[in-house]
């Protein structure tokens, strides 16, 4: 059974999704949401697997929420109904973790298709966005991308994952200092390694150290007590010697 959130902020709209969405087979809709807040409250109560998000969602800027949604729950897909051809925000949507974008303009069996597809584990772009899409990647496709950029796409959260990695933090205890599971851990190395654009950990490393590394405001240190190795993580400013 597929879990459902839908975010929309126009009533009418959620309500018409919601009734069309109860005759998809295998399908629960667990909740609705009408603001950024809202839906981050539902994700972390609900659990779903699929959200369903109109880009005229309010409340906090649209790539700010794909990116927290995905902090949240790193295994969530996440669905996009656009209702104009933009294609820079349709590239700003997938750097940042959205799985899929439909046109509002869309039929029903597109939006059904679309979902099937983004909970298969594949990305999905409505037709009618595919050709700015695609001329934008081959105008861009000789651009050199320098790694500060790429570490720019990065959550805070990854950021934190990433900083701590570098300083050789065993994954286990990077989850037990940031209060999440390993496994969260490994999915937040596996969505920074394809960010960065690297397969391996020697990539990984390479390219953070290109970027001069993401510590941002974090000294991180190893401390030994008779008990066990204990992880602190001291916040402090780094100035520049």
């Amino acid at each position: 059974m597929t879990r459902i959130l839908l975010v929309e902020p126009h009533t009418l709209l959620r309500e018409g999704l919601r009734l069309l969405l109860l005759n998809r087979d295998d399908t629960e809709i667990v909740g609705v949401a009408d603001t950024a807040q809202n839906a981050f409250q539902s994700v972390e109560t609900l659990c779903p697997d699929l959200c369903i998000i109109d880009t005229g969602l309010s409340g906090e800027s649209l790539i700010e929420t794909v990116s927290r949604l995905r902090e949240l729950q790193p295994g969530l897909k996440q669905l996009m109904l656009l209702d104009a051809n933009h294609e820079t925000l349709v590239r700003l949507l997938l750097q940042t973790g959205a799985n899929g974008i439909v046109c509002k303009s869309c039929a029903y069996e597109e939006l059904d298709f679309a979902i099937g597809v983004v909970l298969s584990g594949y990305y999905f772009i409505s037709p009618e966005l595919m050709n700015d899409v695609v001329e934008s990647y081959l105008s861009h496709s000789d651009t050199y991308e320098n790694p500060t950029s790429r570490i720019s796409k990065l959550s805070q959260q990854e950021r934190r994952v990433l900083s701590m990695l570098c300083h050789e933090i065993p994954p286990k205890a990077i989850a037990q200092e940031l209060g999440i599971s390993r496994k969260t851990v490994d999915i937040h190395k596996k969505n920074i390694k394809r960010k960065l654009g690297v397969s391996s950990d020697i990539g990984l490393m390479k390219a953070a150290i290109s970027a001069g590394v993401p510590i941002e405001d974090f000294d991180i240190k190893i401390k030994e007590d008779a008990a066990s190795a204990k992880l602190e993580l001291q916040v402090g400013t780094r100035i520049a010697q």
